[in-house]
Formats: C-alpha cells, structure tokens, sequence
C-alpha cells in the first residue's frame, strides 16, 4: 500500500476476494486491492449519471503499481483503491 494510505487511521470493516473495505473517516471509506479496478468506479459514476438507482459518491480512484505479485490468483498487477463517501446505515448481511 503507498504510504500515505497505511498512515492513516483506519477501522477494516470488511476483507474478501482480494478486496478490502476500511473506514478512514466518519464521511470516508476506501476500497482497496488487487481484486479491486477502476472499472468498478466507471460502473458507479455511470449508474449515478443515468439512473435513479442510489450509489456511493465516488471521491476519487487511482491505481497504483505495478506490483511485483503472482498473478495466477487473477488480480491484477496494480492495487487499485476506490475513495467513496461512507453511510451509516443498516448492514444488509446482518438484515
């Protein structure tokens, strides 16, 4: 992970698939890891732009490597991290 992102105080909320999901904020969260592409963050600003369908604002996305990793688990060679605006709302694995 670059540095400015593993200084940060954070709160992991969720791990699967080679994607990670941590609170960095009480407004933020980010979603982070080779399991993770930018094409998620297209998909999210194109849904938000033509539908009625409620989405997380997207803040900012980048990639970050390449990385020196076995890609024979099918991640991609670059970390990819998804800044969103965090809602505090009703777990829908615990509903």
């Amino acid at each position: 992970m670059p540095e400015l992102y593993t200084s940060m105080p954070s709160k992991r909320l969720a791990t699967e698939s080679g994607a990670n999901l941590a609170k960095i904020s009480l407004a933020m969260v980010i979603k982070y890891g080779t399991h993770v592409s930018l094409i998620e963050a297209k998909n999210m600003l194109y849904v938000a732009k033509n539908t009625s369908i409620p989405v997380l604002q997207l803040v900012v996305a980048y990639a970050y490597g390449p990385l020196d990793r076995d890609i024979d688990d099918f991640g991609s060679v670059y970390a990819t991290y998804l800044f969103m605006q965090f809602i505090n709302s009703k777990d829908l694995e615990k509903s």
